[in-house]
């Protein structure tokens, strides 16, 4: 993992995916190739971490703009204890468009950005330790392969920067069907990195 693995944040992930994946035994939210809206991962990532006590979250927190200098961009949800803040981005996988967009989500938790949610946005003290978190669905074998560092060469995905020597990051496999003899499964990749502020 890396120097920064956080076992809160791993412990909620793990309870984030197996109740996703206990719901798909219930309901398959999507119909032919629409996949899944990536606002489940957000809810059920909430929904763990909320169990926890004395924990709060709050959805499409305000970011700093640097473009406009405006608090107009937002972040997914920022969930937070006492000892622990999280942002969180979520994203769905499948191409290169999309990675280019988690790239983006990545530098918008900046420290710069998100200085001012810590220390101007907390009524009391804010959290000892800060960390920006992407968890991203994909469906596709490639993707998988590209995030879990396997070879990529000679494929769009190899030119593409992505700054896991900075991040913990790993995967949690949600759930694995069968279609006429096809097998295809959905898996939750994530990273994180540590905030100073």
């Amino acid at each position: 993992m890396g120097k920064y693995r956080n076992n809160i944040i791993e412990r909620v992930i793990e309870d984030a995916a197996n109740n996703f994946s206990k719901t798909l035994d219930k309901i398959y939210p999507a119909y032919g190739d629409n996949a899944f809206n990536e606002r489940n991962i957000s809810l059920q990532f909430s929904h763990a971490f909320l169990k926890r006590p004395n924990s709060y979250a709050i959805m499409e927190v305000p970011s700093w703009n640097e473009n406009n200098k405006r608090h107009d961009l937002r972040i997914d949800a920022y969930l937070f204890d006492s000892g622990v803040g999280i942002f969180l981005e979520t994203k769905r996988l499948n191409n290169l468009p999309q990675a280019k967009g988690v790239c983006n989500d990545l530098r918008k938790m900046n420290p710069g950005d998100l200085n001012y949610v810590i220390k101007e946005l907390h009524i009391n003290k804010p959290p000892k330790n800060i960390f920006a978190l992407i968890i991203d669905e994909t469906w596709v074998e490639s993707v998988y392969n590209w995030w879990n560092g396997e070879d990529c060469k000679g494929t769009a995905w190899d030119n593409l920067e992505f700054p896991k020597k900075k991040m913990c990051y790993g995967n949690r496999h949600i759930k694995t069907w069968n279609d006429g003899g096809s097998k295809y499964s959905v898996t939750w990749l994530y990273g994180y990195r540590q905030i100073k502020l």
